[in-house]
């Protein structure tokens, strides 16, 4: 089965957005992560050790260590809604985090229940969390 995978809209993000919702999806992870977090860059173009080889390289450092690692990133380069990076929570309720280079933040989790909590939290400050609609072949082969 397929982890149910939301974005946010509109799309891109606008700049003066990220920050609230930095806000928000950091106050998630702290109210609802038990357990390690794992860290990866994706396309990302900082100048960060992690990044040299094309980025996608996973950490597992503690929630207590986010904010240090995230401030690693920041001095680096990374800059929201520029570069990929995965916030995802192991354990018991795991979801995944991404700031996305396209421009937008996606949420994913098998847990119908913290789905719904952060797509709660998310609309408490405007912005909307939709379904990302799985990419599928139609008859042709065409991706549509």
């Amino acid at each position: 089965m397929t982890t149910p995978t939301f974005s946010t809209f509109p799309l891109p993000l606008p700049e003066d957005r990220w920050p609230e919702v930095r806000r928000v999806a950091e106050t998630f992870l702290h109210t609802h992560g038990a357990g390690p977090l794992e860290v990866m860059l994706g396309f990302c173009t900082p100048d960060h050790p992690e990044a040299a080889d094309g980025g996608f390289n996973a950490n597992m450092i503690t929630l207590d260590d986010f904010p240090a690692v995230m401030q690693d990133y920041l001095d680096h380069g990374f800059s929201f809604g520029d570069h990929d990076l995965f916030l995802t929570v192991t354990g018991d309720r795991p979801f995944t985090i991404q700031y996305c280079h396209e421009g937008d933040l996606h949420f994913s989790s098998d847990d119908a229940d913290l789905t719904a909590a952060f797509r709660a939290a998310l609309a408490d400050i405007g912005v909307d969390l939709r379904p990302v609609r799985p990419y599928a072949p139609d008859a042709s082969g065409q991706v549509s």
